[in-house]
């Protein structure tokens, strides 16, 4: 799939225009015009706020792996990577217990 219609459907399908979108990643909506409508390349910054946007990497952007964690997993790792060994084990023990 071409990456520009990629990202028309994921931000269609996040309920953003591109004037939403472009406040979200800084990026112009006339640029993000361009972009889905395959007349720009996007640059690997550009690439960057996109995914960053959508709570993806780049690769599941292209497609080289399928995004298999939930939004809400991938925000409990992103904010359980920096801790510390005893607090992720007390984390573990926290999630245990609601189970």
């Amino acid at each position: 799939m071409d990456i520009g219609l990629k990202i028309k459907e994921l931000r269609i399908s996040k309920g953003l225009t591109r004037k939403s979108f472009s406040e979200l990643t800084g990026i112009s909506p006339s640029y993000i015009e361009q972009i889905e409508s395959s007349k720009k390349t996007p640059t690997i910054e550009t690439l960057l706020k996109i995914t960053s946007a959508f709570n993806l990497t780049v690769s599941e952007l292209i497609g080289e792996t399928k995004p298999n964690l939930t939004p809400e997993l991938k925000t409990l790792l992103d904010n359980a990577k920096d801790l510390s060994p005893k607090q992720l084990e007390k984390l573990t023990e926290f999630i245990k217990s609601i189970k």
